[in-house]
């Protein structure tokens, strides 16, 4: 697992299970950019499914702090967080090396917080 911590950062990259969110303050603010639902989840020995998501969901559903999600735009993925701020985005996916792979992606951004 890698982790870097300075005075006002933690960057870490560790198995969704586990993290602790407790810890976190309430003026505290938490990027989240998981392995997106159905798509982009295998970078590991572990694939990010959809047991993992569900944990992920349920870890950010008690988190005190703002924060700050990124994920595809999946039908699962909106009716999961429907209690809060969806961004829809639409994005180029370059399947292979070649520009005329590309194809269009629904993703969004989904926060905790007005502003």
């Amino acid at each position: 697992h890698q982790y870097v911590k300075t005075q006002n950062l933690i960057i870490t990259n560790n198995d969704i299970k586990d993290l602790e969110f407790g810890s976190f303050k309430p003026n505290s603010f938490m990027y989240l950019d998981p392995p997106y639902d159905e798509t982009f989840n295998s970078y590991s020995k572990v694939k990010f499914d959809r047991e993992y998501q569900v944990a992920l969901a349920d870890k950010v559903d008690s988190l005190n702090c703002n924060w700050l999600m990124t994920n595809s735009g999946t039908d699962w993925i909106r009716e999961r967080y429907k209690e809060y701020q969806i961004i829809e985005l639409s994005a180029l996916r370059t399947v292979s090396s070649k520009l005329s792979a590309r194809k269009k992606a629904s993703d969004v951004i989904i926060k905790n917080y007005d502003t």
